[in-house]
């Protein structure tokens, strides 16, 4: 409970959490089908729709996903 308490007080604050609505994620699942790939899933799809949506080209993430799909890793 200590770590929950503490992300909800101390992170949460400085993340903007941007919503899966029914458009992205009609959106991630076309896109998840169309690649056709096995390890590339849903969140992945999700998270590139709404990048997309709010214009962010980067990434702090190690899946390599993110560049497959047109974005910066960070770290590199």
């Amino acid at each position: 409970m200590d770590a929950a308490r503490s992300f909800q007080f101390n992170v949460l604050p400085s993340v903007n959490i941007h919503w899966v609505d029914e458009q992205i994620h009609e959106q991630a699942v076309t896109a998840l089908v169309a690649a056709d790939r096995r390890y590339l899933s849903l969140v992945d799809c999700s998270a590139f729709e709404t990048m997309r949506l709010y214009g962010i080209d980067r990434a702090f993430t190690f899946d390599a996903h993110y560049t497959d799909h047109g974005f910066e890793q960070l770290p590199q």
